[in-house]
């Protein structure tokens, strides 16, 4: 019975912690807003903006632009070459030789 009454502390517990980190973050949301004088944490317009045409085009630059950066490379270089066993062997065996 003990170890059972045991468990339930410890979830109480567990459940007041969470309570509290959920409290936490309420109380920081509300004294930000009571700081900077805000409804809101973030303010968001009420009407989206449309975008004038020179910011249109500038905006669809900056996109293709940046999807060049995703893209795989190719190296106009050959990949390089790795040693074959074989030659690693043998160049081991030459150094032992030479001991």
């Amino acid at each position: 019975m003990s170890e059972l009454s045991g468990f339930l502390i410890f979830i109480v517990r567990a459940v007041n912690f969470v309570w509290d980190a959920v409290l936490l973050v309420s109380n920081l949301r509300k004294l930000a807003a009571m700081w900077t004088d805000a409804d809101k944490l973030v303010a968001v317009p009420a009407e989206a903006r449309i975008l004038s045409p020179a910011a249109q085009r500038a905006l669809a630059e900056a996109e293709r632009r940046n999807q060049f950066l995703y893209l795989p490379r190719r190296c106009a270089a050959a990949p390089p070459s790795y040693p074959d066993i074989d030659e690693i062997g043998r160049d081991f065996r030459i150094r032992l030789n030479t001991i």
